[in-house]
């Protein structure tokens, strides 16, 4: 036993024995390599994602053409009332020419009734013709005054229906601002859309050369 003992760190201190050594081993690792399925999807959902762009578009495209058609209808319904406005306006005019008319015609009846009156006094077998004279002029300008009054009526209500038509026109003018800035934002991203369809088609294209997209 004492000789193995002493001949076994001989052994292990001997520098003529060969030393093993543990070699590392290297295992070369899988290069990645092309993935048809992959590719195939890829070039699908690009495909997908520009046809639901188109179509979002297609819809954008439709609310510009509403909101042009709206517009356009503003401005008729502008036209019609700033006619309306200018008809008020004559109407206006004519009214108060025969409000001036018929006031105009009370103040010469008012002379005509003094007169009679006077005559009444100074001239008594003319009474009963005065008397007549001044109850009908009573009478005219009674009337002249429903007349004035309607008149007056007419032209209050005539140049309220003006400045309704004006709260109108102003309505529709800042509608149109509303509409055209909305048409702007809409066009704003059907040109961010129509930048996408590119990018993904040009995405395609590159698959197609580079043989990692399918046809």
């Amino acid at each position: 036993m004492l000789i193995l003992a002493l001949a076994f760190p001989a052994l292990a201190d001997d520098p003529a024995r060969p030393v093993e050594q543990a070699s590392a081993t290297i295992t070369p690792s899988d290069s990645p390599g092309f993935d048809p399925i992959g590719s195939v999807m890829g070039a699908l959902g690009l495909r997908h994602d520009i046809r639901s762009l188109q179509s979002g578009d297609r819809n954008l495209s439709q609310d510009i053409s509403a909101n042009q058609q709206e517009i356009h209808q503003n401005w008729w319904d502008n036209i019609g009332f700033f006619t309306t406005i200018l008809g008020n306006r004559e109407t206006v005019r004519n009214d108060q020419q025969s409000e001036l008319a018929d006031r105009q015609e009370n103040f010469g009846l008012r002379e005509e009734i003094r007169n009679a009156r006077l005559d009444v006094k100074n001239n008594p077998e003319n009474k009963t013709a005065d008397l007549q004279q001044i109850g009908g002029d009573k009478g005219t300008i009674r009337g002249n005054w429903q007349e004035i009054n309607t008149t007056h009526s007419n032209i209050h209500a005539e140049r309220n229906l003006s400045k309704e038509n004006w709260s109108s026109i102003h309505a529709n003018n800042q509608a149109d601002v509303t509409l055209r800035e909305e048409n702007n934002a809409t066009r704003s991203e059907i040109h961010v859309n129509h930048i996408q369809i590119q990018d993904d088609r040009q995405q395609i294209r590159d698959g197609r050369k580079n043989g990692s997209v399918a046809g």
